[in-house]
C-alpha cells in the first residue's frame, strides 16, 4: 500500500510530515523501511486467529522485539523513530507478558484461544498504529498484508 494512499485514510495520528517544514534523514527513511519490510514477513501480524498457535506467536513476538531493539541501537538521535520503535516493543512485551504468563497454560482450551485472539488484536492494532507513523512520516510504503494492522477510518474514500 503506498505511503499516500495511508496518509488520505488514516486520522488521528500525530507525526510529522516530511516536506518543506520537514523532511527526514535518508538513513532514518532506510530504517523505517528495513523495519516494515521485517514486519511485513511476520504472520502473527496478520493471519487468521484460527491459524495461529499460541507457542508460535509467542516465539514470533519475541524474535520481533528482539529487532526492534537491535533497530533502536542503530538510531542516531531521531526521536519520531525511536518512540514508534519503542511503542511497538511496549506491545510485544506485553503481549508476551500475558500469553507467555505460566497461568495461561493453565487455562481450558476455549480460554486459552479466547485470550489469544484478544491480545493478539491489541498486538495489532498497537502495531498498526505504529506502522501507519512510520510510513506517513518517512514516505515509506507498506505489504498489503501489514497494512491490513492499519485502522484506517476514513474507508468511504475507498
Amino acid at each position: 500500500m503506498k505511503f499516500k494512499r495511508i496518509l488520505q485514510s488514516v486520522t488521528g495520528i500525530s507525526a510529522p510530515i516530511f516536506g518543506i517544514q520537514w523532511t527526514p534523514p535518508q538513513w532514518a527513511s532506510d530504517l523505517a523501511e528495513e523495519t516494515l519490510v521485517y514486519l511485513s514477513d511476520k504472520r502473527v501480524l496478520f493471519n487468521r486467529f484460527d491459524m495461529e498457535d499460541a507457542g508460535h506467536c509467542i516465539q514470533s513476538v519475541i524474535n520481533i522485539r528482539n529487532h526492534l531493539g537491535s533497530q533502536r541501537q542503530k538510531l542516531q538521535g531521531n526521536k519520531e523513530l525511536d518512540k514508534s520503535l519503542a511503542a511497538m516493543q511496549r506491545a510485544c512485551r506485553r503481549f508476551v507478558d500475558y500469553v507467555g504468563h505460566p497461568k495461561f497454560s493453565g487455562f481450558e482450551k476455549p480460554i486459552q484461544d479466547s485470550v489469544l485472539e484478544n491480545e493478539l488484536q491489541r498486538l495489532r492494532s498497537s502495531i498498526g498504529k505504529q506502522v501507519a507513523t512510520l510510513s506517513i512520516s518517512f514516505g515509506v510504503d507498506v505489504e498489503d498484508e501489514l497494512a491490513s494492522t492499519i485502522t484506517f477510518n476514513n474507508l468511504d474514500n475507498a
